[in-house]
């Protein structure tokens, strides 16, 4: 059932990103290489950045564990949900840093190939990002 719920939210969220992607396979041939590499390096510091965030929102989920909440969150199956979530979260901000590092190494001839997988990556990353992030604002919320 877990597996069934899970690509029922994945499979939107990809389409969405690959059809922002062909956006900018289709129509960004007319930016330059060097742009493209100056995003990408945003990209790295930014999805370091935020993935730093959600590491450090784990950890302080995890430490507040007697908590009442947390323990009803624990027993309905939420908070396995929420850190498995957030994992997978962080395996896409991890792998859109790794895309966007192999953009700024490749040569010119394959950047705005490598870049495609970056969109791809980064709107899916973005995607996680905005659940996730909805997520812990309810728990931080409640719990406050």
């Amino acid at each position: 059932m877990a597996i069934l719920v899970r690509w029922k939210t994945l499979l939107p969220r990809i389409l969405l990103s690959i059809l922002l992607g062909y956006v900018f396979w289709r129509f960004g041939k007319s930016i330059n290489y060097s742009e493209l590499r100056s995003i990408a390096s945003v990209l790295i510091g930014l999805s370091g950045t935020l993935l730093g965030f959600l590491i450090t929102a784990m950890a302080l989920i995890t430490a507040i564990m007697d908590r009442t909440l947390i323990a009803n969150m624990r027993r309905t199956g939420h908070y396995n949900r929420l850190i498995s979530d957030t994992f997978f979260t962080c395996s896409i901000l991890l792998s859109l840093i790794v895309c966007s590092i192999i953009s700024l190494l490749v040569s010119d001839n394959f950047v705005s190939q490598i870049f495609t997988v970056v969109i791809f990556m980064a709107t899916l990353s973005l995607t996680y990002l905005i659940e996730t992030g909805r997520r812990f604002y309810i728990i931080i919320s409640t719990l406050s």
